[in-house]
């Protein structure tokens, strides 16, 4: 993955066929041509690449690099986000000193290039001799940007006929079987309507149906007592049910409080080194308790 986003920052911006080309091209391509969106989604989540719709048409462009920090008042360590290229990181390296930049793998993502400074004055100061722009508080300002799922503008549709698999989205936090009838007699929920060339998703309110992106479905429908959401002060770490994944902003935002993609266990999607501001802020947006 490193080399494909030493690629895409050469390239600063491109098309989706080009970045499956390129993809393919590194030998990351394979169980049936899936791969390549499991590193678009990735990417986007580290905050390396916007892929469509936030890129223009139809393909990718990479995103600025930016050391992204959390309170200047409470810690000086950042991790680096956006384009990077040799030159870049070497630049970097040398900025920082060996004892103060650390790099390390991970799973289907580029390395994670961590920044650790005595004082927040000297993070400031690794971050003028490279180059790069630091961003205090990162995750709160890319939640800043972001709406919540309960107040977002959604599309007005009707309900679909004809030969659809219908599911319907349960308080269990899974999707169980449904009826297109249900469907169209419901007052409240959110359905999936799948075929052969599309899933379409629908959230039901007061009787009325509109389009939505599943995630957001997910937390409008969603009650304080459903609980999605846990968070352990003591790991900073903030624990979401699978099947309840935030929009792509707000766990962007969860992304980059550790510069590392979440990991998942027992059922549960956990996002490490979340602070409790940021912690909290997500958990109001989507209308949970932090458990």
């Amino acid at each position: 993955m490193n080399e494909l986003l030493y690629w895409m920052s050469a390239r600063h911006a491109g098309t989706a066929q080009s970045f499956r080309s390129k993809v393919a091209e590194l030998g990351a391509e394979n169980s049936g041509g899936r791969l390549h969106r499991l590193a678009e989604w990735n990417l986007s989540k580290l905050g390396h690449a916007e892929f469509r719709p936030a890129a223009t048409d139809d393909g990718w462009r990479v995103a600025p690099p930016v050391l992204a920090a959390g309170d200047a008042s409470a810690q000086s360590h950042a991790v680096l986000c956006g384009a990077r290229t040799p030159r870049l990181m070497a630049r970097l390296a040398e900025a920082a000193g060996a004892a103060s930049m650390r790099t390390r793998p991970q799973p289907w993502g580029p390395d994670v290039v961590e920044v650790s400074a005595g004082h927040p004055s000297e993070l400031e100061a690794i971050a003028t001799a490279a180059g790069i722009r630091l961003q205090w508080n990162a995750a709160l300002a890319v939640l800043s940007c972001a709406s919540s799922p309960k107040r977002q503008d959604l599309q007005p549709t009707t309900v679909p006929i004809g030969g659809w698999a219908v599911s319907q989205f349960a308080k269990t936090f899974e999707w169980i079987p449904g009826t297109q009838q249900a469907a169209a007699e419901a007052t409240f929920g959110l359905f999936r309507f799948r075929s052969d060339y599309e899933t379409v998703y629908i959230v039901i309110e007061d009787g009325r149906a509109w389009s939505c992106d599943p995630a957001v479905g997910k937390y409008r429908i969603l009650k304080r007592r459903n609980r999605a959401l846990s968070y352990s002060c003591a790991e900073k770490i903030l624990s979401i049910h699978a099947g309840c994944r935030p929009p792509a902003l707000i766990e962007r935002a969860l992304v980059l409080c550790s510069g590392q993609l979440p990991e998942f266990d027992a059922g549960r999607v956990n996002y490490p080194c979340v602070e409790i501001p940021v912690a909290a802020a997500v958990a109001s947006m989507l209308g949970q308790r932090l458990a």
